[in-house]
Protein backbone atom coordinates (compact mmCIF):
# COMPACT_ATOMS: atom_id res chain seq x y z
CA UNK A 1 0.00 0.00 0.00
CA UNK A 2 1.37 4.07 -1.14
CA UNK A 3 3.69 2.46 -3.29
CA UNK A 4 1.44 3.95 -6.59
CA UNK A 5 0.46 7.22 -4.74
CA UNK A 6 4.39 7.30 -3.46
CA UNK A 7 5.54 7.32 -7.42
CA UNK A 8 2.68 9.34 -8.28
CA UNK A 9 2.92 12.18 -5.98
CA UNK A 10 6.91 11.78 -5.68
CA UNK A 11 7.48 15.35 -6.43
CA UNK A 12 4.58 16.81 -3.81
CA UNK A 13 5.82 14.25 -1.49
CA UNK A 14 9.29 15.81 -1.39
CA UNK A 15 8.78 19.61 -1.84
CA UNK A 16 6.07 19.28 1.76
CA UNK A 17 8.57 16.97 3.40
CA UNK A 18 11.21 19.90 2.56
CA UNK A 19 9.12 22.40 3.38
CA UNK A 20 8.42 21.26 6.96
CA UNK A 21 12.63 21.07 7.54
CA UNK A 22 12.74 17.40 7.64
CA UNK A 23 15.33 15.36 5.48
CA UNK A 24 14.18 14.50 1.83
CA UNK A 25 17.02 12.37 1.03
CA UNK A 26 16.74 9.02 1.83
CA UNK A 27 19.81 7.05 1.97
CA UNK A 28 20.97 4.32 -1.03
CA UNK A 29 22.29 1.96 1.59
CA UNK A 30 20.01 -1.35 2.92
CA UNK A 31 19.67 -1.03 6.82
CA UNK A 32 19.95 -4.17 8.95
CA UNK A 33 18.04 -2.28 11.94
CA UNK A 34 14.64 -3.27 13.09
CA UNK A 35 11.77 -1.21 10.92
CA UNK A 36 10.31 0.42 14.97
CA UNK A 37 13.71 1.75 16.21
CA UNK A 38 15.80 5.28 15.81
CA UNK A 39 15.39 8.62 16.85
CA UNK A 40 11.74 9.03 15.05
CA UNK A 41 10.66 4.92 14.63
CA UNK A 42 11.65 3.84 18.33
CA UNK A 43 10.13 6.16 20.44
CA UNK A 44 6.99 8.15 21.32
CA UNK A 45 3.94 8.76 18.96
CA UNK A 46 5.44 7.32 15.69
CA UNK A 47 6.29 3.91 17.37
CA UNK A 48 2.71 4.08 18.68
CA UNK A 49 1.86 4.39 15.09
CA UNK A 50 3.73 1.61 14.04
CA UNK A 51 2.51 -0.82 17.05
CA UNK A 52 -1.62 0.26 16.41
CA UNK A 53 -1.97 0.58 12.80
CA UNK A 54 0.26 -1.71 11.21
CA UNK A 55 -1.58 -1.17 7.81
CA UNK A 56 -1.05 2.40 8.25
CA UNK A 57 2.67 2.46 8.70
CA UNK A 58 3.49 0.13 5.42
CA UNK A 59 1.30 3.06 3.79
CA UNK A 60 3.76 5.30 5.37
CA UNK A 61 6.55 3.27 4.47
CA UNK A 62 5.48 2.62 1.01
CA UNK A 63 5.15 6.27 0.10
CA UNK A 64 8.58 7.14 1.25
CA UNK A 65 10.40 4.40 -0.64
CA UNK A 66 8.67 5.42 -4.08
CA UNK A 67 8.58 8.87 -3.26
CA UNK A 68 12.57 8.46 -2.69
CA UNK A 69 12.30 10.63 1.03
CA UNK A 70 13.09 8.98 4.44
CA UNK A 71 10.29 6.79 6.19
CA UNK A 72 11.44 8.44 9.33
CA UNK A 73 10.74 12.19 8.09
CA UNK A 74 7.42 11.26 6.32
CA UNK A 75 6.40 9.50 10.08
CA UNK A 76 7.39 12.74 11.78
CA UNK A 77 5.08 15.00 8.62
CA UNK A 78 2.08 12.66 9.80
CA UNK A 79 2.37 13.55 13.52
CA UNK A 80 1.94 17.41 12.74
CA UNK A 81 -0.91 17.03 11.03
CA UNK A 82 -2.88 18.49 13.81
CA UNK A 83 -0.55 21.12 14.98
CA UNK A 84 -1.19 24.85 13.51
CA UNK A 85 1.72 26.02 11.46
CA UNK A 86 3.55 22.95 11.30
CA UNK A 87 3.41 22.09 7.27
CA UNK A 88 0.14 20.39 7.39
CA UNK A 89 -2.15 22.64 6.25
CA UNK A 90 -4.71 22.91 4.21
CA UNK A 91 -5.66 19.99 6.59
CA UNK A 92 -6.19 22.78 9.57
CA UNK A 93 -8.15 25.65 7.25
CA UNK A 94 -11.35 26.01 8.79
CA UNK A 95 -13.79 24.55 7.10
CA UNK A 96 -17.59 23.51 7.28
CA UNK A 97 -19.60 20.54 7.19
CA UNK A 98 -22.81 19.57 6.35
CA UNK A 99 -24.66 16.28 6.40
CA UNK A 100 -28.42 15.92 4.94
CA UNK A 101 -30.92 13.27 3.82
CA UNK A 102 -32.25 13.76 0.37
CA UNK A 103 -30.10 16.81 -0.76
CA UNK A 104 -30.80 17.77 -4.04
CA UNK A 105 -33.44 15.44 -3.97
CA UNK A 106 -30.27 12.51 -3.72
CA UNK A 107 -31.71 9.48 -2.15
CA UNK A 108 -30.32 8.56 1.22
CA UNK A 109 -27.01 10.33 3.25
CA UNK A 110 -24.85 13.45 1.84
CA UNK A 111 -21.89 14.54 3.72
CA UNK A 112 -20.28 17.63 2.14
CA UNK A 113 -17.46 19.36 3.30
CA UNK A 114 -15.38 22.71 2.37
CA UNK A 115 -12.12 22.15 0.59
CA UNK A 116 -9.83 24.99 1.62
CA UNK A 117 -6.49 25.60 -0.45
CA UNK A 118 -7.62 25.52 -3.82
CA UNK A 119 -5.83 28.52 -5.89
CA UNK A 120 -5.01 29.34 -9.90
CA UNK A 121 -2.23 27.14 -10.08
CA UNK A 122 -4.21 24.17 -9.26
CA UNK A 123 -5.45 21.90 -5.49
CA UNK A 124 -3.36 19.85 -3.59
CA UNK A 125 -6.07 17.27 -2.80
CA UNK A 126 -6.34 14.15 -4.86
CA UNK A 127 -8.49 11.18 -4.91
CA UNK A 128 -7.28 7.90 -4.83
CA UNK A 129 -8.69 4.88 -4.89
CA UNK A 130 -7.79 2.48 -1.94
CA UNK A 131 -7.37 -1.79 -2.42
CA UNK A 132 -6.09 -3.32 0.51
CA UNK A 133 -5.77 -6.78 0.75
CA UNK A 134 -7.43 -6.93 3.76
CA UNK A 135 -10.61 -5.08 4.44
CA UNK A 136 -12.86 -3.31 2.16
CA UNK A 137 -11.77 -0.89 -0.93
CA UNK A 138 -13.16 3.02 -0.75
CA UNK A 139 -12.66 6.45 -2.74
CA UNK A 140 -10.57 8.66 -0.79
CA UNK A 141 -10.07 12.19 -1.03
CA UNK A 142 -6.73 13.19 0.46
CA UNK A 143 -3.03 15.19 -0.14
CA UNK A 144 -0.13 13.52 -1.99
CA UNK A 145 1.48 12.30 1.62
CA UNK A 146 -1.17 11.64 3.48
CA UNK A 147 -1.70 8.10 4.10
CA UNK A 148 -4.93 8.56 5.80
CA UNK A 149 -7.93 9.81 4.29
CA UNK A 150 -9.72 13.08 4.79
CA UNK A 151 -12.95 12.18 3.36
CA UNK A 152 -13.77 8.64 1.88
CA UNK A 153 -16.14 6.23 1.18
CA UNK A 154 -16.28 2.58 0.91
CA UNK A 155 -17.96 -0.75 -1.07
CA UNK A 156 -20.61 -1.02 1.62
CA UNK A 157 -21.37 2.65 1.75
CA UNK A 158 -19.60 4.01 4.63
CA UNK A 159 -18.97 7.58 4.55
CA UNK A 160 -16.46 8.79 6.88
CA UNK A 161 -15.40 12.56 6.61
CA UNK A 162 -12.87 14.68 9.07
CA UNK A 163 -13.70 18.01 10.29
CA UNK A 164 -10.43 19.89 11.74
CA UNK A 165 -11.25 21.66 15.62
CA UNK A 166 -9.72 24.62 17.15
CA UNK A 167 -6.15 24.37 17.53
CA UNK A 168 -4.97 25.70 21.03
CA UNK A 169 -1.53 24.74 21.11
CA UNK A 170 0.49 21.37 20.64
CA UNK A 171 -1.09 18.12 22.07
CA UNK A 172 1.47 16.83 24.54
CA UNK A 173 0.61 13.01 24.36
CA UNK A 174 2.65 10.01 22.37
CA UNK A 175 -0.77 9.05 20.75
CA UNK A 176 -1.39 9.04 17.32
CA UNK A 177 -2.91 11.76 15.25
CA UNK A 178 -7.18 11.02 15.66
CA UNK A 179 -6.85 11.99 12.05
CA UNK A 180 -5.49 8.34 11.38
CA UNK A 181 -8.88 6.98 12.14
CA UNK A 182 -10.92 8.13 8.88
CA UNK A 183 -8.87 5.27 6.73
CA UNK A 184 -9.14 2.26 9.17
CA UNK A 185 -12.90 3.02 9.41
CA UNK A 186 -13.47 2.79 5.87
CA UNK A 187 -10.81 -0.27 5.22
CA UNK A 188 -12.45 -2.17 8.49
CA UNK A 189 -16.52 -0.73 8.89
CA UNK A 190 -19.36 -1.58 7.56
CA UNK A 191 -21.77 0.44 9.40
CA UNK A 192 -21.85 3.59 12.07
CA UNK A 193 -21.86 1.35 15.15
CA UNK A 194 -18.89 -0.99 14.45
CA UNK A 195 -16.94 2.07 13.29
CA UNK A 196 -17.68 4.37 16.35
CA UNK A 197 -16.93 1.46 18.76
CA UNK A 198 -13.22 2.00 16.61
CA UNK A 199 -12.92 5.49 17.13
CA UNK A 200 -13.57 5.58 20.89
CA UNK A 201 -11.53 2.59 21.65
CA UNK A 202 -8.10 3.38 19.63
CA UNK A 203 -5.01 5.58 20.94
CA UNK A 204 -5.13 8.75 19.85
CA UNK A 205 -4.82 12.28 20.17
CA UNK A 206 -5.72 15.58 18.59
CA UNK A 207 -8.90 18.04 18.03
CA UNK A 208 -11.43 17.55 15.93
CA UNK A 209 -14.34 15.63 14.62
CA UNK A 210 -14.72 12.36 12.92
CA UNK A 211 -18.33 12.26 11.14
CA UNK A 212 -20.01 8.98 9.75
CA UNK A 213 -23.17 7.63 7.68
CA UNK A 214 -23.87 4.67 6.45
CA UNK A 215 -26.53 2.92 3.55
CA UNK A 216 -28.68 2.22 6.42
CA UNK A 217 -29.40 5.64 7.32
CA UNK A 218 -27.66 5.78 10.86
CA UNK A 219 -25.17 9.35 11.35
CA UNK A 220 -22.57 9.79 14.01
CA UNK A 221 -19.70 12.22 15.24
CA UNK A 222 -17.35 11.36 17.57
CA UNK A 223 -14.85 14.41 18.98
CA UNK A 224 -11.99 14.60 19.85
CA UNK A 225 -10.41 17.20 22.45
CA UNK A 226 -6.97 16.04 23.04
CA UNK A 227 -6.67 12.44 24.30
CA UNK A 228 -10.90 12.81 25.40
CA UNK A 229 -13.83 11.39 22.88
CA UNK A 230 -17.10 12.20 22.66
CA UNK A 231 -19.59 10.67 20.78
CA UNK A 232 -22.84 12.06 18.87
CA UNK A 233 -25.75 10.20 18.03
CA UNK A 234 -29.20 10.52 16.44
CA UNK A 235 -28.58 14.04 16.12
CA UNK A 236 -30.88 16.00 14.22
CA UNK A 237 -30.78 16.32 10.75
CA UNK A 238 -30.12 18.35 8.61
CA UNK A 239 -26.84 18.97 10.74
CA UNK A 240 -24.11 21.65 10.06
CA UNK A 241 -20.89 21.75 11.87
CA UNK A 242 -17.53 23.83 11.49
CA UNK A 243 -15.68 27.10 11.26
CA UNK A 244 -16.72 29.87 9.67
CA UNK A 245 -20.48 29.71 12.11
CA UNK A 246 -21.97 32.13 9.72
CA UNK A 247 -21.63 29.79 6.67
CA UNK A 248 -22.18 26.53 8.64
CA UNK A 249 -25.71 28.21 9.62
CA UNK A 250 -26.11 29.37 5.96
CA UNK A 251 -25.80 26.01 4.64
CA UNK A 252 -27.90 24.49 7.47
CA UNK A 253 -30.74 26.91 6.58
CA UNK A 254 -30.93 25.93 3.05
CA UNK A 255 -30.70 22.38 3.55
CA UNK A 256 -33.61 22.43 6.03
CA UNK A 257 -36.41 24.63 4.53
CA UNK A 258 -35.51 23.92 0.62
CA UNK A 259 -33.66 20.85 0.61
CA UNK A 260 -30.45 21.99 -1.37
CA UNK A 261 -27.00 22.73 -0.96
CA UNK A 262 -26.29 26.34 -0.79
CA UNK A 263 -22.85 25.93 -3.38
CA UNK A 264 -22.58 29.78 -3.24
CA UNK A 265 -22.71 29.57 0.76
CA UNK A 266 -19.56 27.18 0.26
CA UNK A 267 -17.81 29.39 -1.78
CA UNK A 268 -17.41 32.55 0.30
CA UNK A 269 -13.67 33.03 0.41
CA UNK A 270 -11.82 31.82 3.39
CA UNK A 271 -8.97 33.38 5.47
CA UNK A 272 -6.30 32.73 2.72
CA UNK A 273 -8.40 34.55 0.33
CA UNK A 274 -7.90 30.99 -1.68
CA UNK A 275 -11.21 30.00 -3.80
CA UNK A 276 -12.83 27.46 -2.05
CA UNK A 277 -13.69 23.56 -3.72
CA UNK A 278 -16.26 21.27 -1.99
CA UNK A 279 -16.13 17.32 -1.66
CA UNK A 280 -19.30 15.13 -1.20
CA UNK A 281 -19.91 12.26 0.05
CA UNK A 282 -23.14 9.95 -1.25
CA UNK A 283 -23.87 6.67 1.12
CA UNK A 284 -26.70 4.90 -1.41
CA UNK A 285 -24.59 4.93 -4.77
CA UNK A 286 -21.32 5.03 -2.90
CA UNK A 287 -19.95 8.40 -4.66
CA UNK A 288 -17.44 10.90 -4.46
CA UNK A 289 -17.67 14.33 -6.07
CA UNK A 290 -15.72 17.00 -6.09
CA UNK A 291 -16.12 20.73 -7.33
CA UNK A 292 -14.56 23.75 -8.13
CA UNK A 293 -16.78 26.55 -7.32
CA UNK A 294 -15.22 29.59 -8.94
CA UNK A 295 -13.79 30.34 -12.33
CA UNK A 296 -12.87 27.69 -14.21
CA UNK A 297 -15.33 25.84 -12.37
CA UNK A 298 -14.35 21.86 -12.21
CA UNK A 299 -16.38 19.16 -11.52
CA UNK A 300 -15.43 15.18 -11.49
CA UNK A 301 -18.29 12.45 -9.71
CA UNK A 302 -16.54 8.71 -9.43
CA UNK A 303 -18.59 6.24 -7.94
CA UNK A 304 -17.65 2.63 -6.55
Amino acid sequence: MGSQQGRACAGSICQSVAGAGLADTRSRWPRLSAFASGPIRGRGAAREIIRHYTHLSERIDGLAHEAGVPTASLLELHLRMTIAGAGAEPLLEPAVLLVATGLDGAPGLSLVRGLPGTNDHGSPWLVRRSEPEVGFASLDLTLPWLATAVAGVNTCGLCVMWLPGVIDGAVESDAPPFPLLVQECLQRFENVAAAVDWCTSRHASGHGAIVLADAAGAVARVEAIRCDRHVHLSEELPLALGRPIRLAETLLETARHEGLLDEKALAVRGGSGSPIAFVRLTSTDRGLQLKRLESPVQEVVLRL
